[in-house]
């Protein structure tokens, strides 16, 4: 399935995020693979993948970055593109990491058309036992994964 990434680093160094700072995420949208987050001595710029990030966050929500091994939580949304958080713990932040946003309801597709395929053409005629869907997010979005399969002659 599609995953939330953070965008691209200045010359694709990592960055050192240090608890309690604060923290600009702009949404960027498909220019996450080209555009740059930075940390200068004057602010913290960062960049996600997601472009409706900025209308489907509020404040007080959190988002966990590379993995899980970053917490941010968002105080403030600046415009339609960008919010304020402020860094919960201690990390270094690479590039194209995992985002994900508990509680709030994105809307990504659940099974994008490589996966539809690789459903069809690996999983089955392989005989796979289980599949596993990231972003699973309701009980439709595992009922498609079930119907994709169902779907398919064998």
């Amino acid at each position: 399935g599609p995953q939330v990434r953070t965008a691209m680093l200045r010359d694709g160094k990592p960055i050192m995020l240090e608890a309690g700072q604060d923290i600009l995420i702009q949404a960027m949208g498909p220019a996450y693979k080209t555009w740059e987050g930075y940390k200068d001595d004057k602010e913290t710029v960062i960049g996600i993948s997601y472009k409706k990030l900025c209308q489907k966050v509020k404040v007080g929500d959190c988002i966990i970055l590379q993995e899980g091994t970053i917490a941010v939580d968002i105080v403030e949304i600046v415009s339609p593109t960008v919010l304020r958080g402020v860094v919960q713990n201690s990390s270094m932040l690479g590039e194209r990491k995992t985002c994900c946003i508990p509680g709030v309801s994105l809307d990504l597709p659940v099974l994008t058309a490589k996966d539809v395929y690789d459903l069809k053409h690996f999983c089955v005629k392989h005989l796979f036992d289980y599949v596993a869907a990231p972003r699973v997010q309701s009980k439709k979005d595992v009922e498609l994964v079930r119907s994709t399969l169902d779907r398919v002659d064998v």
